[in-house]
């Protein structure tokens, strides 16, 4: 604009209306009065074509509905109607239609066709039918007359697949197009801002793909990295390297941890010498002791600063030992973007059966059909929930006092009632009834609130169900670590008075709406970009369990994950995870190298973060020194030390050297494709192990691998994250 552009001619594109809204602000500050460049949402300018196509009679008119409610009863019943055609009398269960939710995302974020779509998004077999109810969905729209708001993209970029030669409508209409949050953008919506360029519009791209961390709704990195270059030529870099958010020893954690990602161009950030001196932590978890979170959030509450502190985890379920720990120490909290726990349906279930065996409740009348609902439907029965949901409503007066004893018969009744039409329903609802009998029958009334909530999982095989069910790996794992952070818990408590007293604080948290006084901010690592705090504590950094040890695990989209938790960190950045004496070690003697089997539990995330040496170059940064850093590798610090103009060294200790020289031979050896799953007697390479052959088939991606040159037998991952490549020529350092 200030060297002569014409705004009628401009475009900036936001991801959603606040972002809009703020970067109009921005342009109205800098350019005071007069006409700016046009600023709309990716999904007002789908909007506007659809408008186009429709009032040119290409496309029908269809009525936006933007109720959630709406949308998720067109998808509820066009999976009903998928699960019925594959010849089962079961019904999808919650997770399965959650799941679908999920593919529906991506697939209108994308215009390949749905088959593809799922084949490489992770789903269970077992949920194939999604793509059969997806065509349904559509045709359900259809007939109807109904789009949602991810057809304000999907239904006319659809349209132009099909019909190029309409892209003349809305092609070369402007100079300049700028698309921000470029990491996040989906197949979708980069056709889209192509076909708007056409041959005319210079377009740029800002974003941080070292920040893409929403596969699940379908963006891909790549088509920043990669695809945008080839796409629109001669494309030209502008680095924007420099954060002022924090200080050197977050920034140079974060680039040790980023550059092991598969794409080494992701490139630097450097932290401005008048940033806060951000100080990094590690909290050890000892096992059947407290986490010490209250102890370190002591000083912020008593200073009313529980606002300038968050809490981020990979899962939600990651988060629920630590809202236990501050529930029973009263410290304010709230979990963003989750319903309260006891109101979980896996969690309510069991809530429900502690409540049913002592008599007596602490959740509000009001609440009570959802308990007693969840306890018929956790783990999924295969019934409709339509049918359940009416018991529940009238077993709910009769869920305290003798009347309980009559719930058995009402399930038993209805189990009777569907039992010519769907034989394995009422079976199930037969067993459920059972189980209602031993929960009410008196039996339990004196046993530990553990026992009962280990009984009731075990009679109503909640675990394998809830595995089996699961639309996905992930959403299983995260509802078995609730579970299993509930039982223990139980345990602590002891008797169910003690349990229901406990619990007692929860029963208030079940909504999402925010206290309005100071409390701590709980979330994911998902919902934290884009925010910042003065103290931010990350949890759930476990081996295993961040990243996640499934197969289908985007590894790299992970590593991204983690980088964008601790860079959100202004003043402390504080670590929990499992003791580990190898860890303790690596950070506090710089040359030592723990062998590559040794068993560690923290997430290996932390080791890749390298805090020894960064730490004393921190030390030395701050002090303005000059000094040598012996490490034992350095994949960013010499860049990073190069970019600040610090006269700082980093020096390799001679087996890491060693172990370059190793790493050097991978260039003349070929890549494990994504998903591959090695053979037994298939040869690998590995710069630690040397060249190794598939001794055993544990279960991908774990193997019983064999040293070619000493024999020795050792399990590991074998895949191309974890450094192993497919030897072209077996290399002589082997």
């Amino acid at each position: 604009m200030k060297t002569g552009g014409n705004p009628a001619a401009m475009l900036a594109l936001m991801f959603n209306k606040s972002a809009q809204l703020a970067f109009e602000a921005r342009l109205r500050r800098a350019l005071g009065e007069g006409p700016i460049p046009d600023v709309r949402t990716l999904h007002s300018v789908g909007n506007r074509i659809l408008a186009q196509l429709v009032s040119g009679g290409m496309l029908p008119r269809e009525k936006l509905e933007t109720s959630s409610k709406k949308a998720d009863a067109f998808a509820r019943r066009a999976l009903k109607e998928a699960w019925a055609r594959n010849g089962t009398t079961a019904t999808p269960s919650q997770a399965q239609y959650l799941g679908f939710s999920q593919f529906i995302t991506l697939v209108k974020s994308d215009l390949r066709p749905a088959t593809e779509v799922f084949e490489e998004s992770g789903f269970a077999p077992d949920c194939r039918a999604y793509i059969t109810a997806f065509q349904l969905l559509l045709q359900d729209q259809q007939k109807r007359k109904v789009i949602f708001y991810d057809d304000l993209i999907y239904r006319p970029m659809v349209y132009l697949d099909a019909h190029p030669e309409m892209w003349s409508m809305f092609a070369n209409r402007y100079d300049k197009i700028v698309v921000d949050e470029f990491q996040d953008i989906n197949a979708l919506s980069f056709f889209m801002v192509q076909g708007l360029a056409g041959t005319r519009a210079s377009v740029m791209g800002c974003g941080d793909p070292k920040q893409s961390i929403y596969a699940f709704r379908g963006s891909r990195v790549t088509l920043m990295t990669r695809h945008f270059e080839q796409v629109f030529r001669p494309c030209t870099r502008y680095p924007m390297s420099r954060t002022f958010r924090f200080g050197h020893e977050v920034a140079m954690m974060a680039n040790n941890l980023i550059t092991l990602s598969e794409d080494k161009d992701l490139g630097l950030v450097v932290a401005d010498n008048a940033n806060p001196k951000t100080r990094v932590e590690r909290m050890p978890l000892k096992a059947g002791k407290d986490s010490g979170v209250v102890e370190l959030l002591a000083p912020y509450e008593h200073a009313g600063r529980l606002r300038d502190t968050a809490m981020l985890a990979r899962n939600f379920s990651h988060l629920v030992p630590f809202e236990i720990e501050l529930a029973e120490a009263g410290v304010p909290f709230h979990v963003y973007g989750r319903e309260g726990l006891l109101f979980l349906p896996e969690i309510a279930a069991l809530v429900c059966a502690v409540s049913l065996v002592a008599g007596r409740w602490i959740i509000e009348p009001e609440d009570r059909v959802h308990f007693i609902f969840s306890l018929l439907t956790t783990p999924s029965p295969f019934i409709s929930y339509d049918i359940l949901r009416e018991v529940a409503e009238e077993m709910e007066p009769c869920l305290e006092g003798a009347a309980r004893r009559e719930l058995p018969g009402m399930l038993a009744k209805t189990a009777n009632a569907i039992r010519s039409k769907n034989t394995r329903g009422a079976q199930s609802l037969d067993e459920r009834a059972d189980a209602l009998r031993l929960l009410v029958g008196g039996t339990l009334a004196q046993a530990p609130a553990a026992t009962i909530v280990r009984a009731y999982m075990a009679h109503t095989r909640m675990r394998d169900v809830i595995e089996r069910a699961a639309p996905s790996p992930e959403q299983a794992a995260e509802s078995l670590g609730n579970l299993d952070a509930f039982v223990k818990l139980a345990e602590r408590a002891g008797s169910i008075d003690e349990f229901l007293e406990v619990l007692g604080p929860m029963a208030a948290l079940k909504g999402d709406e925010p206290p309005v006084g100071d409390h701590v901010m709980l979330t994911t690592l998902h919902r934290s970009k884009g925010l910042e705090w003065p103290l931010v504590m990350m949890v759930g950094l476990t081996r295993g369990v961040f990243p996640g040890s499934l197969p289908d695990k985007d590894v790299d989209e992970e590593r991204r994950l983690c980088f964008v938790g601790i860079t959100r960190a202004m003043e402390r950045l504080v670590l929990f995870h499992p003791e580990d004496a190898t860890l303790d070690r690596s950070i506090a003697e710089l040359e030592w190298h723990h062998p590559p089997n040794e068993p560690t539990s923290a997430s290996p995330y932390i080791f890749d973060c390298d805090h020894g040496p960064v730490r004393l170059a921190t030390q030395l940064i701050e002090a303005g020194a000059t000094g040598t850093i012996v490490a034992r590798q350095d994949r960013a610090m010499t860049a990073y030390m190069q970019a600040l103009g610090a006269p700082i060294t980093i020096q390799l200790t001679p087996e890491a050297q060693a172990h370059q020289v190793r790493q050097a031979s991978v260039a003349d050896c070929g890549q494990i494709p994504h998903g591959y799953q090695p053979r037994k007697g298939e040869e690998f390479y590995h710069p630690d192990h040397g060249a190794c052959v598939v001794d055993e088939v544990l279960y991908p991606p774990v193997y019983m691998m064999r040293g070619l040159n000493n024999d020795e037998r050792f399990s590991t991952v074998v895949d191309r994250a974890s450094g192993w490549v497919i030897p072209l020529k077996l290399p002589a350092t082997a």
